[in-house]
C-alpha cells in the first residue's frame, strides 16, 4: 500500500455527525455517499467538479441502482446538485468549511473552473462564494463572460432513469413541471393540495422555491401519486395531534417537512406520530411527567422531611 499523499486535504466538520436532519432523516448509504463525495479523489478545492456517476460506482464498488438511490436522496435534500448533461456535481455548502484564503488558491480555483464542461452550476458555486467566499466571488465575475454562460448552456438537472416526469430542458429554476404522464399530478398542484387540505391548521406554503420544488418532484417519482394520493396523505398529517403542534416544541408540519423524504412519507403512513384527532372519542390517562430533580429541589425537600419529622 502506498502512503504517500496523491493530493490536498479536505475540512469535514464533525458537527456533520450532529446534524439532526443527517441522523433522523438521512440512509446509512447518504451518509457514505456524502462523504465520499467531501474526499472523493475527483473533487477540487470549490466542490464543483466533473465526476460521471460511473467513476462513483467504481471507486465505491457499488451497483448503478444502490448509487442512483443515495444519489437521489442526497440531491433531494440539497445537499449536492448535478448537471446531467455536463457530468459536474457541486457540493452545496462545500465552500463553507473548505474554501479557498490566499491569492494563489483563488487563482488555482479558477484554473480549475476553466477546465470543466460548461455547466450552469457556475452559477450557483457563484451564488455560495458571495455568502462564504468573497474573495473567490470577486474573482469570478471577473474571470467569466457570465451573459455568454447564461444564454449558451441548457438548464439540465439529475434525474434517476424511472421519473415520471417530462423535464423541459431549458425551465428557470422556478418552473414547474409541463404536463404529467395520466394519473400523476404536477408540482404546483401539490402546493395547491397542502393550502386546501392543511391551510387551516398548519402553515401554507407561498410558492415553489427551488430547493422545494425539487424535494416535491422527488416525491412525485414514486409511482401511485396522484391527486387522491396526495389528498389522503395531507389529510393525515393534518389529523395527527404531534404534526399540528401538540408536542414539547410546538413544532407544526410544513409542506417543506412532509416532501422532505420517502422515510417521512413511509413514518406518516405507518403511524409513527401518534394518535390523530379522529381518535379523540378514546379517552386516555394524562401522561406522567417524570423530570430529575436539581441538586437544590433534593436539599429543600430533605430540609422539609426533617421539619416535618419534628
Amino acid at each position: 500500500m502506498n502512503d504517500k499523499p496523491t493530493g490536498r486535504y479536505y475540512r469535514i466538520t464533525p458537527r456533520f455527525w450532529q446534524d439532526t436532519d443527517i441522523r433522523n432523516e438521512w440512509t446509512e448509504d447518504m451518509r457514505f455517499l456524502a462523504i465520499y463525495l467531501m474526499t472523493s479523489p475527483h473533487r477540487n478545492m470549490v466542490g464543483l467538479f466533473y465526476c460521471p456517476l460511473c467513476y462513483i460506482e467504481n471507486d465505491l464498488q457499488w451497483q448503478s441502482k444502490r448509487l442512483r438511490v443515495a444519489f437521489d436522496a442526497l440531491s433531494s435534500a440539497d445537499f449536492i446538485r448535478y448537471d446531467e448533461k455536463a457530468q459536474v456535481i457541486l457540493i452545496v455548502k462545500g465552500l463553507k468549511h473548505d474554501s479557498p484564503s490566499t491569492g494563489k488558491q483563488v487563482e488555482g480555483a479558477i484554473k480549475v473552473l476553466r477546465g470543466l464542461p460548461l455547466t450552469h452550476l457556475l452559477k450557483d458555486l457563484l451564488d455560495a462564494a458571495t455568502l462564504e467566499c468573497e474573495c473567490l466571488a470577486n474573482a469570478m465575475r471577473m474571470a467569466f463572460d457570465w451573459h455568454s454562460i447564461e444564454t449558451r448552456i441548457p438548464y439540465t438537472v439529475y434525474r434517476t432513469p424511472n421519473t415520471v416526469e417530462n423535464i423541459s430542458q431549458t425551465p428557470s429554476a422556478t418552473d414547474v413541471a409541463p404536463a404529467s404522464p395520466s394519473g400523476v399530478i404536477k408540482p404546483n398542484e401539490v402546493l395547491e393540495l397542502w393550502n386546501e387540505v392543511c391551510g387551516d391548521t398548519l402553515p401554507k406554503c407561498q410558492k415553489l422555491a427551488p430547493k422545494r420544488l425539487d424535494q416535491v418532484r422527488a416525491r412525485l417519482r414514486e409511482a401511485g401519486r396522484t391527486a387522491e394520493w396526495w389528498r389522503a396523505y395531507f389529510a393525515r398529517i393534518a389529523d395527527y395531534r404531534f404534526c399540528r403542534g401538540e408536542n414539547d416544541r410546538g413544532w407544526k408540519a410544513t409542506l417543506d417537512w412532509a416532501t422532505k423524504s420517502e422515510d417521512v412519507v413511509t413514518r406518516v403512513l405507518e403511524g409513527t406520530y401518534g394518535a390523530t384527532y379522529s381518535q379523540s372519542h378514546v379517552t386516555a390517562p394524562p401522561p406522567v411527567v417524570v423530570r430529575e430533580w436539581t441538586m437544590e429541589e433534593r436539599i429543600e425537600q430533605i430540609r422539609r422531611e426533617r421539619e416535618g419529622a419534628k
